[in-house]
């Protein structure tokens, strides 16, 4: 895993937010907590927020149903699942979504409100748009 790190660490500032995802789902998935890398994440998730959610221009990322919605869900997701406690992170976070709540599928209304509750992130407009995009599924 430093191998990884250290890797990563200097082209992290290349990083779209799907690579920045799901770099995070995988130090969640195998447990790593890399709090250097962790940081770097953050940082430059961060710095792109605004790039969060939106499509992949660059015809190089994944062309899935709303696969732009995952960077949102997943970040958020990861940082729970290591139990990171990001605030400014997830208040970014927890902004994006909303206007884009229409386009989220099952699986990353799950991701988001699971993600949330194992924080204990309280975030009331963020929660009423996932309850209401989440009902219409129903």
């Amino acid at each position: 895993m430093a191998s990884l790190s250290s890797q990563s660490m200097p082209s992290i500032v290349d990083f779209r937010p799907q690579h920045l995802a799901l770099l995070s789902w995988s130090l969640a998935i195998l447990c790593v907590r890399d709090h250097p890398l962790i940081n770097a994440i953050s940082s430059e998730s961060m710095r792109k927020i605004t790039e969060f959610g939106l499509p992949d221009t660059t015809g190089t990322g994944i062309s899935t149903d709303c696969s732009h919605c995952q960077d949102l869900a997943l970040t958020a997701w990861a940082f729970a699942a290591l139990g990171i406690h990001d605030w400014p992170l997830m208040a970014a976070l927890a902004a994006q979504p909303i206007p884009k709540m229409h386009e989220f599928g099952p699986q990353n209304l799950s991701n988001t409100s699971w993600a949330l509750a194992n924080l204990q992130f309280i975030d009331m407009p963020l929660l009423d748009s996932l309850a209401s995009q989440s009902i219409t599924m129903i």
